[in-house]
């Protein structure tokens, strides 16, 4: 019996390693795929870039500062996260980083465009849409639109603003969509094709006199 006593005691400190083991197991994305204000390194740099790449305004520097963690924040409000400014599984998973815990994804269909950010802080241009800009509109300062694009999109036609209001390469807004039938815009889907997009702004660019409703 007393052999028996040992036995079971063995088979119980086994049972607690396996339950400790596979608690550490499934516990383990959450631990180590955050990233939190004060961090700095590679995985910073990919949330950064994820969120400049989804119209988000932040450095991409490798360091989780005030401007990234309210740029999180930000991201988190927008798309129906909690709220806690730190880029956890979850977050990650909005981002397209990493998967997301099951269950608890969102389904987030278009991307959220970010506020645009203050002016003379625009680092890039459209560079790839820069024959459009000339083509749709002759008089334009292309290199200042390609600027103004980066800004309001990215560069990417598929983006809605965060009141979704306004979309595309050039947020559109959808008010504009009676006058831009010269354009082919009839709907709201039409404002994500970039020449249609590009023609739209052309038309508001003329109907405002010449002066643009966009300004660097």
């Amino acid at each position: 019996m007393k052999h028996l006593g040992v036995l079971d005691k063995r088979w119980v400190r086994i049972f607690v390693l396996l339950v400790v083991g596979f608690v550490a197991f499934v516990a383990y994305p959450f631990v180590s795929s955050a990233a939190k204000y004060g961090d700095e390194g590679q995985e910073v740099k990919q949330v950064q870039q994820a969120l400049v790449d989804g119209g988000w305004w932040t450095w991409v520097d490798g360091e989780y500062g005030p401007h990234t963690y309210r740029t999180v924040a930000a991201f988190q409000k927008a798309n129906g996260l909690q709220v806690d400014g730190i880029a956890g599984p979850i977050t990650q998973g909005a981002l397209g980083l990493s998967q997301a815990v099951r269950g608890q994804q969102q389904q987030i269909t278009k991307p959220v465009v970010a506020p645009n950010p203050p002016p003379g802080k625009i680092p890039g241009r459209c560079t790839e849409w820069e024959a459009g800009l000339a083509y749709f509109s002759p008089g334009w300062d292309v290199v200042r639109m390609s600027k103004i694009m980066y800004r309001e999109s990215r560069c990417r036609p598929d983006v809605t603003s965060n009141t979704g209001c306004c979309r595309g390469l050039l947020q559109i807004h959808q008010i504009h969509i009676p006058n831009l039938a010269p354009c082919g815009v009839y709907s709201k889907q039409d404002l994500f094709t970039p020449g249609k997009n590009i023609c739209s702004a052309a038309i508001v660019y003329k109907r405002a006199g010449g002066m643009s409703p966009w300004a660097l």
